[in-house]
């Protein structure tokens, strides 16, 4: 174990055998995420998958109906929600930042300045990351409370994906490093990289330019795509990227020999941005089950993969763009392959996956406008002017306006100014809500976070609080929240987005594939939260008290 920190086992509760445990229990489970896979996607492409999804779609357990059930719907809560079993207002984790309290300044999830970097060679970019804001244990944490020889691992291009999926102490959590290295990882995890991660790293950059897509990344989708529902490749409201465009192909930066640092760290964002970035997280996690030989005894190990491309790809040419049409099919091929290697080595039957996001999308606005759906975008100047009319609504009434700062999802006022004024902070929230919601008429709901906090846990809360509750946590929520229409978008003046309790964004897929698993499409309610449960489940180990999933029927 490469753990930095020494973890008390004792001060973790390990998970007992229950008394209905299965006669052969799978030794590597493996949570599998897609970044901004919306569900539509395992149909609409289904008779053009040939590898891992074909494999998931026709031999999996799927779950129809799985969505996230909070609002909060961006990628490190929907990971951790995911490693974890628990929601954001359990975990900690609202959003992949959040304002402070009291400065004008926003907090990073997995930001952490009492960590360091950990590359295969210096580099600048020095912010040490790390899951301390991650508020209770994970799957990785569980299985290893009840087995120390359990081998824990995280994978993905993003830091946050990798560390989300990990929970407090994995054993390792890794993520490219945009500076130029190859995969890195923190002194939270490691003092060093492993061996196979060093070996991996070295020459990835001439590995890239000897790649298909070393000169530039071009499209390898079929002559026909009927049926697809994939949009045309030039589009209005599609982002450029990459090399400054919108259309196939995209050309790969420059290199001289020797390379130039500079070179260097635009090649690591053309990987970032392009299919590479997916191909490359699981041929790493495929090394990682070979020299660790995960899953190859009786102790039960855990890798999680998150494949970042779908959602940095998709923020730029929406969900049904041809760049993200081609991303899934290159995917499927790379996903095929990684399974192969897992029957080879783990032995079919005796793996157990899962396949997830962690949110949805909402399709380009302009192309739902096309087809008559109320959509459209709120700029920047818009939303500055409805907090504009706030704080001047606020300070005509209480002589202040308390202000910190707001972002596209809330508003952020002084507790200490208005303790200093002598102003109940409960009116100036509720004077701020009224304000916004008169000054904003794209804003289709405001919450404050003291409706959200006396919420009654011995009544049914309606679906909008409830929503919200699940996202809300008193420390780093805002104090006034709002959302936004359904089909709007807020400070996006280009490309797509999510984040919003509206079901693009908060449907998912959520298949099961491996060890017992019978196949089939399940159309009762589900959510990510229930994937660390049922995965205990399989594995014969009780469920600890403070889930927020439950175990689905697998069989």
């Amino acid at each position: 174990m490469w753990t930095a920190f020494a973890f008390a086992l004792g001060a973790l509760q390990a998970p007992e055998l229950s008394a209905e445990a299965p006669v052969e229990r799978p030794k590597l489970v493996v949570i599998f995420v897609v970044d901004q896979m919306i569900p539509e996607h395992l149909d609409r492409l289904r008779t053009l998958w040939t590898g891992g999804f074909k494999r998931f779609v026709e031999q999996g357990r799927r779950f129809s109906e799985a969505q996230y059930d909070y609002a909060g719907t961006e990628t490190c809560p929907g990971h951790t929600t995911l490693g974890t079993g628990r929601m954001p207002w359990k975990h900690g984790i609202v959003a992949n930042d959040w304002l402070a309290r009291e400065e004008n300044a926003d907090i990073y999830c997995v930001a952490d300045a009492e960590v360091e970097p950990v590359r295969q060679f210096a580099r600048p970019f020095a912010d040490g990351r790390s899951p301390r804001a991650i508020r209770g244990p994970g799957l990785a944490d569980y299985l290893e409370a009840a087995d120390p020889k359990s081998q824990t691992v995280t994978i993905s291009t993003k830091d946050r994906a990798a560390i989300g999926l990990g929970g407090q102490h994995p054993d390792l959590a890794l993520w490219w490093d945009l500076a130029g290295s190859g995969f890195m990882t923190s002194t939270w995890f490691a003092r060093e990289l492993p061996s196979f991660v060093r070996a991996w790293n070295d020459g990835w950059l001439e590995r890239a330019r000897a790649s298909d897509l070393g000169e530039s990344w071009a499209s390898t989708l079929p002559e026909s795509l009927d049926g697809t529902s994939t949009a045309a490749d030039d589009r209005a409201g599609e982002a450029n990227f990459l090399d400054k465009r919108h259309t196939f192909p995209y050309d790969a930066p420059d290199l001289s020999t020797p390379p130039e640092d500079k070179q260097r760290a635009q090649w690591a964002s053309f990987v970032y941005h392009s299919p590479l970035s997916d191909r490359w997280v699981l041929e790493l996690a495929g090394r990682a089950v070979e020299r660790l030989a995960l899953g190859s005894d009786e102790h039960v190990d855990y890798l999680g993969v998150s494949c970042s491309a779908c959602d940095i790809v998709g923020h730029a040419t929406g969900p049904y763009s041809r760049e993200v049409t081609d991303l899934l099919l290159r995917d499927d091929r790379e996903l095929g392959k990684f399974f192969a290697l897992l029957d080879e080595r783990v032995g079919a039957g005796r793996w157990l996956a899962v396949l997830s996001a962690d949110h949805g999308v909402l399709e380009l606005p302009e192309a739902l406008v096309a087809r008559g759906v109320d959509s459209g975008r709120v700029s920047s100047k818009e939303l500055a002017a409805a907090v504009k009319s706030t704080r001047a609504a606020v300070k005509a009434r209480f002589g202040d306006d308390f202000f910190v700062d707001s972002d596209a999802g809330g508003l952020r006022f002084s507790a200490e100014r208005m303790r200093a004024a002598g102003v109940a902070p409960k009116d100036v929230r509720a004077e701020a809500k009224a304000a916004f919601a008169a000054a904003a008429p794209w804003c289709e709901r405001a919450f404050t976070s003291d409706e959200l906090a006396e919420l009654d846990p011995a009544k049914p809360w309606p679906d909008d609080l409830r929503l919200q509750r699940h996202s809300f946590e008193s420390e780093r929520s805002a104090d006034v929240l709002f959302q936004p229409r359904r089909g709007w978008l807020v400070s996006v003046g280009v490309g797509t987005s999510h984040g919003t309790p509206h079901p693009y964004d908060r449907r998912v897929p959520l298949v099961f594939l491996g060890g017992r698993v019978a196949a089939g499409i399940d159309p009762r309610s589900a959510s990510p939260a229930d994937v660390v449960p049922t995965l205990l489940g399989e594995l014969g180990l009780a469920l600890p008290a403070e889930l927020d999933g439950r175990p689905l029927p697998l069989r």
